[in-house]
């Protein structure tokens, strides 16, 4: 699609953009209140599976590299990122709104979305393409799982070197 700015993505990415909103509101409400609504995950898993059908339809008859390649980061996506997120929730890495959360990315972000800016931002040094991104398997529901690790693992350290600065000890000082 192409707009009077000359921004172009295709439909499916433009369209998972209606989730991003959607995904910031369960979050701030998870904060906060530690509750999501199921109907959150509902809305997202269905817009993931008619955007998934709709760029399996686009890609088919899946004879070539590009579209073969596409194939194999959606299996990783569905078929290995989603069974991994639920056996997490099951040793109680993740809660019950993390696991469907991710499950939702799963299925609505099984590769890199793409945006190209227009031809005035890249002459600004922008990126040709958004999110810029060099990754040798290109499954963004993987990136997201692995930054949640890492953010997981990164906090109790966080909080530890914070109580240690203001004087605070003991055995809660990873927690708190």
């Amino acid at each position: 699609m192409v707009d009077s700015l000359g921004a172009v993505a295709s439909l499916g990415d433009l369209a998972r953009l209606l989730a991003v909103p959607l995904l910031g509101w369960a979050a701030l409400r998870d904060i906060r209140t530690r509750r999501v609504p199921n109907w959150v995950w509902y809305v997202l898993g269905i817009l993931g599976i008619v955007l998934l059908v709709t760029d399996l339809l686009y890609w088919y008859p899946f004879n070539t590299y590009s579209t073969n390649l596409m194939l194999i980061r959606v299996a990783i996506s569905i078929g290995f990122v989603a069974p991994l997120c639920f056996l997490f929730y099951l040793m109680e890495g993740f809660g019950g709104a993390d696991l469907k959360a991710l499950l939702a990315l799963s299925i609505l972000f099984p590769t890199y979305p793409a945006y190209y800016p227009p031809i005035t931002l890249v002459e600004m040094g922008v990126p040709a393409i958004l999110p810029y991104v060099n990754t040798r398997i290109g499954v963004f529901s993987l990136t997201i799982l692995t930054n949640t690790v890492i953010v997981g693992i990164a906090s109790p350290l966080a909080l530890a070197v914070r109580n240690a600065l203001s004087g605070r000890f003991g055995s809660r000082c990873f927690l708190e």
